[in-house]
This record gives C-alpha cells, structure tokens and sequence, in this order.
C-alpha cells in the first residue's frame, strides 16, 4: 500500500485545484464547443489536369455544417472554372 507520510511543499491541494480546473475545461471544450473540419486532397491526373476531392467532419449540427460545406466547396469550384476561361 503506498502512504504519503510527510509533504514537504504542502502543495497537494494545487495538484487538486489544478487537476479540477482543468478537468472541467476540457470538458466544456470537449462538449460544448463546434469542432468543424474540412479536407481537400488535390491529385495530378495529367499535365495541367488536377482532381479535387474534398471532404469534411462536425461534431455538432451536421445539417448546417452541410450547407457551409456545399457553399465552400461551390465557391472555390466556381473560381477555379472562372481563372481557366
């Protein structure tokens, strides 16, 4: 059985406030907060030919995090038509 018999610091209950605190923000940051990610892999297909394959994650409000997704990837498909003419 391991006793702690004798702090030299008296510093334990900092290792408890510290541990606490910092367990309930990661929590609030795990739980309450949007993560949102989006991905573009670009592949060569031939000399000046590139496909585009996009992709995207939320934790939260998926429906709504697919409307921002189309418009994202819209905007940059239409750009990239618009610089080719």
């Amino acid at each position: 059985m391991l006793s702690i018999k004798y702090d030299p610091f008296n510093a334990a209950f900092i290792a408890w406030y510290i541990g606490g605190f910092g367990l309930i923000g990661a929590l609030i940051f795990v739980f309450f907060i949007s993560h949102k990610r989006v991905w573009a892999m670009i592949e060569r297909k031939g000399g000046n030919e590139f496909e585009v394959v996009f992709g995207g994650n939320a934790n939260r409000n998926q429906l709504a995090f697919g409307d921002k997704f189309k418009t994202i990837v819209e905007s940059v498909t239409s750009n990239s038509i618009e610089k080719l003419n």
